[in-house]
């Protein structure tokens, strides 16, 4: 369904926009994906509902008609084929055979060079001679006319001996773009290395965030910041994962892809309790609520204890961190630690007279002590004999 739509897109003049769904597949159950906007959400007050043969507003009952008499198979929309325009380029990449359809109002110097590596394709040993044809039948409507003759020369002299690429993701090439269907082209990009399309960047809150991205459809995940900032950890995770390898690109280039990616971005939250300031604050609780009863006293907080008194945890520091964090394979510093607790934690610093000693202790409201749901074990009265 996916590659059918975006077939559709680029005969549109759309390729690059949105198309539905976003990725082939999900790659895990933490994958959540795009959503999809359900039509008809609120009933008849809907301003989202389909449209019949003439281009009217049809209600829920009706859409349900629609879709039994057009629904298609899967083997019915594979067979299902997208007519495109009779053209000089049906050889070539469709962004040439969509683009000279119409009178051409923008990007001459772009669509020249895209017809140059079409053309050093189709005539390899003639191509230059085929340049100014090409300017003057397809420019001649345009607001400026054709290029002028330096310029195409220059373009000329530019791509002689040279094995350039085509320019797939700039506009206005891309908004005619099929990527699938030009490499099934006799002179298409075949099996060029282009760019590929991304899109839909996400970014799961997490203490260290990581990303998943659509690369050409395929959900690929970043690990983290620098997979997506730099260019030969993004090219290296994504040949990892979808076994699709980008080729490389300018820095300025991958810099406006990057860009344009953290403009549009979605922010997943992360689930609840999976932060690391969550998890300090179960492993307090647990620590105040274990460490503590009505018998300790405010010597046993030596010991690593936890006293209580007028609504108060009191403890020192280095024993909940040392004797409990470190146990549970806590993975921050002491002092990053301590300032976690203070920042997040509501604790507080105090120092206390024990004897001769004046230790640094912290202080946090009490936590309710959790009861006690153990059963003891009723056992049978043996039978002496």
């Amino acid at each position: 369904m996916r590659d059918k739509l975006v077939s559709v897109s680029a005969v549109l003049g759309y390729g690059g926009s949105e198309v539905f769904p976003k990725q082939i597949e999900l790659k895990s159950k933490d994958d959540t994906g795009n959503f999809l906007n359900l039509p008809y959400f609120n009933g008849d007050k809907t301003t989202r509902y389909c449209f019949n043969d003439q281009g009217e507003a049809v209600n829920l009952e009706r859409f349900y008609l629609l879709h039994d008499l057009y629904k298609l198979t899967p083997e019915q929309l594979e067979k299902l084929t997208i007519k495109r325009p009779d053209s000089e380029f049906s050889d070539g990449p469709p962004c040439l055979e969509s683009l000279t359809q119409t009178e051409i109002k923008d990007g001459r110097d772009r669509i020249i060079y895209q017809y140059i590596q079409y053309a050093k394709r189709k005539w390899p040993d003639s191509w230059q001679a085929k340049i100014n044809a090409f300017n003057y039948k397809y420019f001649e409507k345009h607001p400026s006319g054709p290029l002028e003759d330096r310029i195409v020369q220059g373009k000329i002299k530019f791509n002689d001996g040279k094995d350039l690429g085509f320019k797939c993701n700039e506009d206005p090439m891309c908004n005619h773009c099929d990527k699938k269907l030009c490499r099934t082209r006799k002179y298409g990009i075949g099996g060029d290395a282009v760019f590929p399309i991304l899109s839909d960047l996400q970014k799961v809150e997490l203490d260290e965030p990581y990303y998943w991205v659509n690369v050409d459809g395929d959900r690929v995940k970043l690990d983290n910041i620098d997979c997506l900032m730099e260019q030969r950890l993004f090219r290296r995770t994504v040949v990892k994962q979808i076994n699709k390898k980008p080729p490389r690109i300018t820095v300025k280039e991958f810099e406006k892809y990057t860009d344009m990616l953290l403009q549009g971005i979605e922010i997943i939250k992360a689930p609840v309790g999976s932060s690391m300031i969550d998890q300090l604050k179960e492993h307090l609780e647990e620590f105040c609520t274990n460490r503590t009863a009505a018998e300790t006293t405010k010597k046993d907080i030596l010991n690593g204890n936890v006293f209580t008194e007028e609504g108060k945890h009191k403890f020192i520091f280095h024993k909940f961190y040392h004797g409990h964090l470190l146990r549970k394979k806590w993975p921050e510093k002491p002092q990053v630690t301590q300032q976690m607790l203070k920042e997040y934690c509501d604790c507080s610093d105090d120092r206390i007279v024990i004897g001769k000693k004046r230790p640094t202790i912290m202080v946090v409201d009490a936590f309710e002590k959790p009861d006690k749901t153990h059963t003891p074990k009723t056992l049978k009265e043996k039978d002496p004999y």
